[in-house]
């Protein structure tokens, strides 16, 4: 009999993704939760009677929580829903598991150093990585969990989110696009990110690990080489410093570089080259 795999926010980009993977199709007996879309089991994961209800009527094996307010300056400018959606969820899952395996995906903004950061190199420079955070630490005591900070990209779908979809509108608008480049990051394509994913359920890994490409980039060279390797000729790109972009208000950390050579080792992998990940994104357009 399969396991049963919950997907808490199956709705999101990541979310969709796992659902429609092959693999994870038919490794698991998946159970997707949302709401705003109609999913499997619809309700507030906020709302902590409801979780105990569904929790004890679903009784999973394997929990992703891909719950999370992503929004760097709403969490700025709201606090309480940052904490409500990045760390009470977590609390909530937590207390109602029942000795269920718990996957986190936390985030690489919890990094800001010029060397690639390990899993302890902490540093908090806004309330989306406070909250990213302590949403991490909620399952210190609890033994049967993976947290995983990361970072993907891939085209999404049904939003415009991620970086992947704001340069295919940017040029198909016809607007300029403002390549940052004093923000350094080593994101995985979502591909990458699912097949080791699903390596890491299938060895039930504990712990907490940094998931990314072998090297780095910054935010310039990212949006140059994809727009490179996708053939596209666009001369309104803008390079400027992340000061110099007026709706960005709220602090960022300027190096999300992960050092990933634990989890390399953890599971004897090694990651992939940041251009081959772009590459990925050809079949995309």
């Amino acid at each position: 009999m399969k396991k049963k795999l919950l997907i808490i926010g199956s709705t999101g980009f990541l979310g969709q993704f796992i659902c429609n993977d092959k693999k994870f199709n038919k490794n698991y007996h998946i159970i997707k939760h949302g709401f705003s879309q109609k999913t499997d089991l619809n309700f507030d994961f906020t709302k902590k009677r409801k979780v105990q209800k569904y929790m004890k009527i679903v009784q999973p094996d394997i929990i992703i929580n891909l719950i999370c307010y992503s929004d760097v300056d709403g969490c700025e400018k709201n606090y309480k829903k940052a904490l409500l959606l990045n760390e009470k969820v977590s609390k909530n899952i937590v207390e109602t598991a029942n000795k269920a395996y718990i996957i986190q995906i936390s985030t690489d903004h919890v990094y800001n150093s010029p060397k690639a950061s390990s899993e302890r190199n902490i540093f908090l420079i806004n309330n989306y990585a406070k909250t990213k955070y302590s949403g991490e630490l909620v399952y210190s005591s609890y033994k049967k969990k993976l947290i995983i900070r990361t970072n993907f990209f891939g085209k999404s779908p049904k939003d415009n989110k991620g970086i992947v979809n704001w340069i295919i509108n940017n040029y198909k608008k016809g607007k300029t696009i403002y390549a940052v480049r004093d923000i350094f990051f080593n994101p995985l394509h979502i591909s990458t990110f699912c097949k080791i994913l699903n390596i890491l359920i299938k060895k039930e890994i504990f712990g907490t690990y940094n998931l990314g490409s072998k090297n780095y980039l910054s935010k310039e060279d990212f949006i140059k080489k994809f727009l490179k390797i996708n053939k596209i000729k666009y001369k309104k790109i803008h390079s400027i410093n992340y000061e110099q972009l007026k709706i960005c208000k709220t602090p960022r950390p300027k190096y999300m570089i992960m050092n990933c050579k634990k989890l390399e080792k953890k599971i004897k992998i090694k990651m992939p080259n940041i251009l081959s990940e772009i590459s990925k994104t050809k079949y995309e357009i």
